[in-house]
């Protein structure tokens, strides 16, 4: 991969990574997601165009402008809808409270873009089929490893509760196996 420069523009020109490859990344990714978590901070607009690849070949994420301090007071949940749409969670785009978990639902968008080198939820109706919790993988899912899938489909659970924490997915197999 080139080094330096927005993330996003390096995985157009480069399309999909092999298994090792995204995993380095993706391993990244759930870290920095982690970190903000420990310190009760939701980002809430996690996709590649808010990643940097830096000289070293290391994502550095930026624009923070919709990470939120979770409250205790308010149960660690928000109503404000923002972020980028194809990366929105199921249960802000219903209008319901959330919180940590809207960042692992981007997480497994942005490995499935990783590994097969488009959205999981594009196309017409995309905003409803996500809504309705239908995730209709490409044709190009097929070549991605076992361990990646259940990775993907684990991060992509419509309810909030039952998607991988980001402790939780560093602890994954896939993670362990590249």
């Amino acid at each position: 991969l080139p080094l330096g420069g927005e993330f996003f523009s390096v995985l157009e020109a480069r399309g999909p990574l092999q298994d090792r490859v995204a995993c380095f990344f993706v391993a990244a990714i759930v870290c920095v997601v982690a970190y903000l978590h420990s310190r009760g901070v939701a980002y809430r607009d996690l996709k590649p165009e808010n990643l940097l690849l830096d000289g070293q070949g290391y994502l550095k994420l930026c624009d923070f402008g919709f990470a939120k301090i979770l409250d205790a007071d308010a149960g660690y949940r928000t109503y404000t809808f923002v972020g980028t749409p194809g990366f929105r969670a199921p249960e802000m785009i219903k209008g319901e409270p959330h919180g940590e978990p809207v960042d692992l639902w981007a997480c497994g968008c942005i490995l499935f873009i990783l590994l097969v080198g488009e959205a999981p939820f594009t196309g017409n109706g995309s905003k409803t089929r996500r809504a309705k919790y239908a995730f209709a993988p490409a044709l190009e899912w097929a070549r991605v490893s076992g361990d990646a899938k259940d990775l993907v489909t684990k991060l992509l659970v419509a309810e909030p509760a039952k998607r991988l924490t980001a402790r939780a997915a560093l602890r994954h197999p896939w993670f362990l196996l590249n």
